[in-house]
């Protein structure tokens, strides 16, 4: 276990989906989720919550993007993880991504589910 943070924040402008997944991860994880519309206001979390541990951000956010978010979240604390949820990546989106510090990167499938994530995201807290 990664210190005694044990928090994890969603940034999703979608509410449906963002309740979704913070209450798929509270349930099969255990950890507290904190919610936010978008990066601006996932951001100020991040600076204000020291134990947020997991960074789950949409790359398309109100006020910033994921990729710029993951940015100044890593200059902010190198050790919170980011993973980047779109619909579709491409070869320059992954580049920026990469770039930027992201530690995983998830496809959103409404016939996947979101499972996969929360397999994502229990592997970097127990990383």
């Amino acid at each position: 276990m990664h210190r005694d943070r044990r928090s994890v924040l969603i940034a999703e402008h979608n509410h449906v989906l963002c309740e979704s997944i913070a209450t798929q991860i509270a349930m099969d994880l255990g950890v507290e989720v904190v919610q936010t519309p978008g990066g601006e206001a996932a951001l100020k979390v991040v600076e204000m919550n020291r134990d947020v541990l997991v960074v789950v951000a949409n790359v398309q956010n109100p006020n910033t993007n994921g990729v710029r978010l993951t940015r100044q979240i890593k200059d902010l604390d190198p050790s919170v993880s980011v993973i980047l949820m779109t619909n579709e990546w491409d070869e320059d989106l992954i580049r920026q991504a990469t770039e930027a510090g992201v530690d995983e990167r998830f496809t959103k499938d409404a016939s996947v589910g979101i499972k996969p994530l929360v397999d994502m995201v229990r592997g970097l807290l127990d990383s």
